[in-house]
């Protein structure tokens, strides 16, 4: 569960190798990130740059000297209904064979045709609906004969299908390596190996606001690998998700729609900085998109693959997850209870319970359950309890931030007085360690 979360001229950058162990049922196996030595980059100040013809000023006939330029003269006779002699007018014009004239746009086509191999698109299957987004091969591991891809969590939350499309059409069967919700990241691999991987920027951090960029993904989920250029507008934007929790994401205004969820964004150095998140949608604001920096993203991956273990004799994945996290299996709700004819009382209830095992409180709620008092018993600090009384619309997020906001760590105790069936009883439950599993 969550914890609540210019001008610097960047010279260097170093893009690392990572390697670490996935263990699978039968053997060890180390992946591979690619770049396997450090790479020394450099950040190009964003500064507006020419496009298309080059227009001459008739006294200076002097063109940028990266445009193969060839000037060329042509006699245009005037009519003259009354005969006179002829006038002629010289025009002096460019022909321009190459239309990248400037070295920051050649660098942008560049990193593009450095990266959009690596690029793919997800296609999430269930019985009853979905789901498409993009993604980004990033590392792959010989022995095991995978390739791994990350992209969004809401992209792949709830389904158990998963395909891979690379940037030749190729279709490939996909299987979870694991998901966090909470940073929206997740993990998919592929029986294949050779492929195009990225480099990761390891520390976003340092990145400048107005750099440029250019994101890869799947608009509306049916045009692959399509390309929308920007810039950084912000570095650690925090914005709220709930009213108590937040993330710190990039701010970019490269355009991002519908299916370019988990597409990779990336800088003029072809570096992935960041995995498309969200947007803001409204009839009253453009170009307000956000990506979920590179630093969060690298060591959520490497968290997932860490604890992954891979079955070779069933190509299935017992999920990989992030050491220390836990999630509640329930939600709270304010509801309200009969008394008699038009009398009745607010209430704070349970309104929904998750399946899934590895879910804190699940087995022990359940729906319908009546919230009395909350207490929370901490392996390091005094116990604290919230009694519910004088209930109001703010009183489901108070209770929220208790469980979410006070330092509760895995292995702590929660003990929910609740009323259910009429009687009052004690509902104890211990803080458990999640898992993202399908």
């Amino acid at each position: 569960m969550r914890k609540n979360m210019k001008k610097i001229i960047l010279s260097l950058l170093f893009v690392f190798t990572f390697a670490f162990t996935l263990t699978s049922c039968n053997n060890s196996s180390t992946i591979t990130f690619p770049n396997t030595e450090d790479t020394t980059t450099t950040i190009v100040d964003a500064t507006p740059s020419t496009t298309g013809i080059i227009p001459v000023n008739p006294t200076d006939t002097t063109v940028n000297s990266n445009v193969n330029d060839t000037t060329s003269t042509s006699t245009v006779t005037s009519g003259n209904t009354n005969n006179d002699t002829a006038s002629y007018v010289s025009l002096n014009y460019v022909l321009v064979e190459d239309n990248l004239n400037s070295e920051k746009e050649k660098a942008l086509v560049d990193a593009v045709d450095d990266v959009v191999e690596a690029c793919v698109s997800v296609t999430c299957i269930s019985s009853s609906a979905t789901s498409r987004g993009a993604g980004v091969l990033f590392a792959y591991d010989d022995n095991l004969g995978l390739s791994f891809i990350v992209t969004c969590f809401h992209v792949i939350e709830g389904f158990s299908n998963f395909s891979i499309t690379l940037d030749d059409g190729t279709e490939e069967k996909a299987y979870l390596v694991g998901g966090y919700s909470d940073e929206d990241i997740a993990v998919l691999a592929i029986k294949k190996t050779g492929l195009k991987y990225v480099p990761i920027l390891s520390d976003s951090s340092t990145l400048k606001r107005g750099s440029d960029v250019f994101c890869i993904g799947n608009p509306l989920g049916t045009l692959p690998n399509s390309v929308a250029r920007g810039v950084i507008s912000y570095v650690d934007r925090v914005i709220e998700t709930n009213s108590y929790t937040s993330r710190t994401l990039l701010q970019t205004d490269v355009a991002i729609n519908s299916g370019n969820s988990g597409g990779g964004l990336f800088n003029t150095e072809g570096l992935l900085i960041g995995i498309v998140s969200n947007k803001y949608s409204s009839s009253s604001i453009e170009n307000l998109g956000f990506a979920v920096p590179s630093k969060i993203v690298l060591s959520t991956i490497k968290s997932i693959l860490n604890t992954a273990k891979y079955n070779t004799s069933s190509n299935s994945f017992y999920e990989g997850y992030i050491e220390g996290d836990y999630e509640y299996g329930f939600a709270i709700s304010l509801g309200q209870q009969s008394r008699g004819f038009w009398n009745y009382t607010y209430v704070i209830y349970i309104s929904s319970v998750e399946s899934n095992t590895y879910y804190t409180g699940v087995g022990y709620l359940e729906y319908g359950d009546i919230l009395n008092s909350v207490k929370i018993d901490y392996q390091d600090k005094d116990t604290i309890t919230y009694n519910i009384t004088n209930i109001t619309s703010s009183t489901t997020t108070e209770i929220m931030q208790l469980l979410t906001n006070t330092g509760v760590k895995i292995g702590d105790k929660i003990t929910f007085n609740v009323t259910r069936n009429n009687n009052t009883i004690d509902v104890e439950f211990e803080v458990i360690q999640f898992r993202y599993s399908i």
